[in-house]
């Protein structure tokens, strides 16, 4: 279990054009989401929203899933 306690997190599930699943705001002033994959809606990729990076990561993790109703990282 990653511990999050430090991050601010909003479920979202926007419908738009990036479609964030997740709002994450995290210490430092950074502003992430979480981003649905089209093919398999369980995993989302992590994007900085500041600077759209694509190669954000979440205490060292890119991928994320709430498949079991739990924000965990994919190992």
């Amino acid at each position: 279990m990653v511990d999050l306690s430090g991050y601010r997190i909003e479920r979202t599930d926007e419908p738009g054009i990036l479609g964030y699943a997740y709002r994450i705001y995290g210490p430092r002033d950074t502003e992430l989401a979480l981003i649905r994959n089209k093919v398999n809606p369980h995993r989302m990729f992590v994007v900085n929203t500041k600077t759209m990076n694509p190669n954000a990561r979440i205490k060292g993790y890119g991928w994320w899933t709430d498949k079991d109703g739990e924000l965990r990282p994919l190992r």
